[in-house]
């Protein structure tokens, strides 16, 4: 299948897959940890429980044959429905999505992080597909643990970028306390990608201005809000000036507000710089270098046009759009749909190349070894 016009392989920036039920889990926990779930009725994934579905499935609902395995727990459903028919070159695996790291028990978060991380390593990312890779979950929540766990698997081939998906301190990422999970990430040259809105499902952090939201229209409609606190802050906080090869990749927030916000923070400039003298460059040109945004949820105007006059007041920003599909979840876009609205002459950077130099993939007959990658 051809993607909109466009026929070379595509890179997913974020795919989900998941352990199940939580007995699949449980072994990868360490003690004393592993006893605590065990014993208690807890649920590892409160999504639910918090925010209803409306259609009573996070899945997209013509994915799901029932009695059959369920999309995104089964490596074989996700190749026959999204790897092999979309030309899926490379896949980048971010759980669903790692709510778990967000635990009330920050203790427990970075444990279940862990956990997490092994879990994905033997049951998914060993079994030869070269496709797949993967994100290195962090808990947030406990910056330093966060920074040793980039450590401990940082060098891993499989490992292409961090992650992380709640806010339970209540700071903007570019707080300084957030600072050694960047440090930890630059060593390794990866990127870091934020996938919002786990910290509301365990009650923690603030996800719109104004007050957390009550159901999932307006949760969905919101999500760019916490995007644009993030790389504000970052950029006020000096993050790309103090580690120039950080990347930020931001997941599932839409792309069309990051010119305004640009322009925006442009604007602010001359009181930006008397704020935080290290701030060196532009704000926009600090967003075309270190910032990179991805295509879910994809927003087509009545006309395609509309769209790229919108997208084209950041000159650039064809550099910084990547591909993701969302699969499984509920309002998954085909690569197809996504590939059409851009320009042919934008259609392989968004599908491919700028994701390819961008996570830090294994060199060609080096395992383990970074790529070369421009920034």
């Amino acid at each position: 299948m051809t993607a909109g016009g466009y026929d070379g392989s595509v890179i997913d920036c974020d795919v989900h897959h998941a352990y199940g039920p939580a007995t699949k889990l449980t072994p990868y926990i360490q003690a004393p940890w592993r006893e605590f779930v065990s014993a208690s009725t807890m649920s590892l994934n409160p999504a639910q429980k918090h925010y209803p579905h409306p259609f009573g499935t996070n899945k997209r609902i013509d994915l799901v044959d029932d009695g059959g395995p369920t999309p995104g727990w089964d490596y074989d459903l996700m190749a026959s429905q999204l790897l092999d028919p979309f030309n899926i070159g490379r896949a980048i695996l971010n759980y669903d999505v790692g709510h778990e790291s967000a635990h009330n028990n920050h203790y427990l978060a970075a444990a279940l992080a862990s956990a997490l991380n092994d879990w994905s390593l033997d049951t998914w990312l060993s079994r030869g597909d070269d496709r797949l890779y993967g994100s290195i979950l962090v808990a947030s929540t406990l910056p330093t643990y966060a920074a040793n766990e980039i450590r401990r698997l940082g060098a891993h081939p499989r490992m292409v970028g961090v992650l992380m998906v709640a806010d339970g301190l209540g700071l903007p990422f570019g707080h300084p306390i957030y600072h050694p999970i960047f440090e930890a990430a630059s060593e390794f040259d990866l990127p870091i990608s934020l996938h919002f809105g786990a910290d509301l499902w365990s009650k923690q952090g603030q996800l719109a201005a104004g007050g957390n939201p009550l159901s999932r229209t307006e949760f969905y409609t919101l999500l760019p809000q916490p995007a644009m606190h993030h790389i504000t802050s970052c950029i006020s906080h000096g993050v790309f000036d103090k580690w120039p090869n950080v990347r930020l990749v931001l997941l599932e927030t839409g792309y069309t507000w990051l010119p305004w916000l640009a322009r925006t923070l442009d604007l602010q400039f001359s009181n930006l710089r008397r704020e935080s003298p290290f701030v060196r460059n532009l704000p926009s040109e600090t967003i075309l270098t270190n910032v990179r945004i991805a295509t879910q949820p994809y927003e087509p105007p009545e006309h395609s046009s509309h769209l790229i006059d919108l997208l084209s007041a950041l000159d650039g920003i064809e550099d910084v759009i990547m591909f993701s599909s969302d699969y499984p979840h509920w309002d998954i876009d085909d690569a197809d749909d996504v590939a059409k609205e851009f320009p042919p002459g934008w259609r392989a950077k968004i599908m491919y190349r700028n994701a390819e130099q961008t996570f830090r993939w294994p060199a060609t007959g080096a395992a383990g070894s970074p790529s070369s990658r421009t920034i």
